[in-house]
């Protein structure tokens, strides 16, 4: 089957063109191909799905800024999702909230559309750059969504996630250092409020100790308690008690 698709395709003719193709798909042929190829065909249809998540993603979000459901149904773009197209309301949500992060970081869509991250690793990137300081400026922003892109190519979507403290460093280092500031004393300050430690005799002997502290705190303690444990060791052993 031989298809021509214009330059400037219309979003709903290339939906019908994209229906067209998957009605007369030939999965016989699969087996057939040499073990690489499958892999490589298998690698392709992936990035296929991730940038037609995109595609659907970036029509969404602009159904949902035009309001075009409350316009036809009366009911926000959540309800039609889940009325409609029986999605559950926290699925609908989640589309709808991945939708204008996309918008929102021009990047990250255009690189999930292009092909250059997959669906999984958008969310993680997005998810990263809405932690950042909102005060950054657009050039750190930007440069922020390039580098998170850049690493789209090394890490996976577990990964990214975890690099919100290092895309600060890399962004706006002075701010990286007064968040720091700000997230010890605030680590602190929430370590101090949640100390405790309780003493439980169980009625046999024993006593049971639980208890939550600052780590300054449990470092002294830790301290006095092994030099304690030093003593009585040597004790024992000038004693010669094989009880202790």
């Amino acid at each position: 089957m031989s298809i021509e698709v214009e330059l400037g395709t219309t979003v709903a003719d290339f939906a019908t063109v994209v229906a067209g193709l998957l009605d007369d798909l030939d999965y016989g042929q699969v087996a057939l191909l040499a073990d690489r190829k499958q892999l490589d065909l298998v690698a392709d249809l992936l990035q296929v799905q991730s940038r037609l998540v995109g595609v659907v993603h970036t029509v969404l979000g602009t159904v949902d800024r035009s309001e075009a459901a409350m316009t036809a149904h009366g009911v926000p773009t959540v309800s039609w999702l889940a009325s409609e197209l029986r999605y559950t309301r926290g699925q609908a949500s989640a589309m709808l909230h991945h939708a204008n992060d996309l918008h929102r970081f021009t990047q990250i869509g255009d690189a999930l559309r292009d092909g250059v991250a997959s669906d999984r690793q958008a969310q993680a990137v997005t998810q990263v750059l809405k932690k950042l300081p909102t005060d950054l400026g657009v050039e750190a922003e930007a440069m922020a969504q390039s580098t998170m892109v850049g690493h789209c190519e090394e890490f996976n979507s577990h990964e990214l996630a975890g690099l919100s403290r290092y895309l600060l460093e890399v962004v706006a280092p002075e701010v990286a250092e007064e968040a720091e500031a700000k997230r010890q004393e605030r680590e602190l300050r929430d370590a101090q409020q949640a100390r405790h430690l309780n003493f439980a005799d169980d009625g046999h002997g024993s006593t049971s100790i639980k208890g939550s502290l600052p780590t300054a705190d449990a470092a002294l303690i830790k301290a006095q308690i092994e030099a304690l444990a030093q003593q009585m060791h040597r004790t024992a052993l000038e004693l010669r008690d094989s009880g202790v």
